[in-house]
């Protein structure tokens, strides 16, 4: 039987004095290995990002994707041991990850890598591989470069203000 998509709440993570509320942060991040192990999806409320940014973001995003299909190939993933560009339908089938054999599924990607990357080995080396690879960017709509990277730049920065990694002795 299907599993529900679990909705895992960040509040906990996110509020009140880090030392006094670690066995919710514990419990949370318990609760997200689980899921990642388990069910492989989540749907994450109590991020705290603005819901005009992610209303704005998902309005753009679905401009792209009712584009001719012509226009969104002209980004297509280059190789595939590259996240990055356009996936049409069928492109992947997921179900081969669990050693079955399948159709492809039945949904469209636009991959968008870090939107930082600097000159520096970590990035560079043989050893990155092609992770870091250049990002693919549509001509249309216009504006969705610009959203797309500020959007990642919010939800990381967010996360290093909000979610400082620190290892208590």
């Amino acid at each position: 039987m299907p599993q529900a998509v679990p909705i895992i709440d960040l509040s906990p993570w996110r509020s009140g004095d880090r030392r006094s509320d670690l066995d919710a942060r514990r419990a949370l991040a318990r609760e997200i290995d689980r899921t990642c192990r388990e069910i492989g999806f989540m749907v994450i409320a109590g991020h705290g990002i603005d819901a005009g940014l992610i209303a704005t973001v998902e309005e753009t995003s679905r401009a792209f994707f009712d584009l001719p299909l012509e226009e969104k190939m002209r980004i297509v993933r280059p190789a595939p041991d590259v996240t990055r560009g356009y996936l049409p339908l069928k492109a992947e089938v997921l179900v081969r990850s669990r050693g079955y054999d399948g159709a492809g599924d039945l949904n469209e990607s636009l991959m968008i890598g870090p939107v930082d990357v600097l000159d520096t080995d970590y990035y560079t080396s043989i050893a990155a591989g092609r992770h870091f690879a250049p990002n693919l960017w549509p001509a249309r709509p216009a504006g969705l470069r610009a959203l797309r990277i500020l959007y990642r730049l919010r939800l990381r920065s967010h996360g290093q203000v909000h979610n400082p990694v620190h290892h208590d002795p």
